[in-house]
């Protein structure tokens, strides 16, 4: 299972925590949670995965930052990382994404960090 490329598990109705271990799956190229119950802070290994292009996160509670993320460069072309970093956030401590692609709010609009508005997705 340490091949696995896809793990794509948006919209149904997890909880807890993303666990600490998804940074070992270092061929991991999506990696989708999005419109979930995830609580917490985003687990600093997800730097681990080099080969990651798609990075969905939004629509859960997640908290903190991403300054774990030392290259925001790599979220360039056709990469994506979308996180619940707009404004208003549902949670107290919103998260804090420089890296982020495109930001969500808790009413499910998301802008592109470009300043482009876009329909809510996957």
């Amino acid at each position: 299972m340490r091949n696995l490329v896809e793990l794509l598990l948006y919209n149904n109705d997890f909880t807890g925590t993303i666990p600490t271990e998804i940074g070992s799956y270092h061929e991991l190229e999506s990696f989708a949670i999005s419109y979930n119950s995830f609580k917490g802070v985003i687990p600093s290994e997800i730097g681990n995965l080099k080969k990651l292009s798609l990075l969905h996160l939004q629509g859960n509670m997640l908290t903190g930052n991403t300054d774990w993320m030392n290259n925001c460069k790599i979220w360039v072309g056709d990469r994506s990382f979308i996180g619940d970093c707009g404004d208003p956030s549902g949670v107290s401590d919103p998260l804090k994404c420089k890296c982020c692609t495109v930001c969500c709010n808790v009413y499910e609009r998301c802008q592109m960090t470009s300043g482009e508005t876009m329909t809510p997705g996957v």
